[in-house]
């Protein structure tokens, strides 16, 4: 198994033949990502150019599993950015990119990344905070975020009471 694919298998997990990536991803929540020889590249592109030439005409290396967060290399393929956008778009129906977004977000929290009630137990639990994120498995900023309140608030009412339409 080459160095890529070494590193790509310690930021996946195996969710039947997909392997679902639980590392960075693009900005808009959609692509994983990760450095590779001082740049941050997309992780089927690099998969791709190791396995051969890339071809001339502007193609994007996409998935054909259907899953978003696939990376495993019998699931990437380059295709053409009029293909993929038409694919997209039709997977996309009428949702917007926020909530599409926001859901990749959440398959990508579950496939390895905290959950609400995780976040919860975060929260109340007791110690230093390099013991907890040992404990749950995430970095001692995560902990940190979470008993801050600057991520996965906890919302005791609602933020929108009192704003009704007039």
């Amino acid at each position: 198994m080459s160095e890529l694919i070494l590193r790509i298998t310690t930021h996946v997990r195996e969710d039947g033949g997909c392997w679902n990536w639980t590392g960075a991803l693009q900005s808009c929540g959609a692509t994983p990502v990760m450095r590779w020889e001082k740049k941050t590249t997309a992780v089927r592109r690099l998969i791709l150019v190791e396995r051969g030439p890339v071809p001339r005409n502007k193609m994007l290396a996409t998935y054909t599993c259907g899953n978003p967060l696939c990376v495993h290399p019998a699931h990437t393929a380059w295709a053409l950015r009029k293909t993929v956008q038409l694919r997209t778009k039709q997977e996309r129906g009428h949702l917007s990119k926020a909530t599409r977004n926001k859901k990749i977000a959440d398959k990508a929290r579950q496939n390895g990344k905290l959950t609400l009630e995780l976040a919860e137990q975060v929260r109340e639990a007791e110690g230093n905070q390099r013991a907890i994120a040992a404990r749950f498995g995430v970095s001692q900023a995560t902990v940190s975020s979470i008993k801050l309140g600057k991520t996965w608030r906890a919302y005791e009412a609602n933020p929108f009471a009192g704003l009704g339409a007039r």
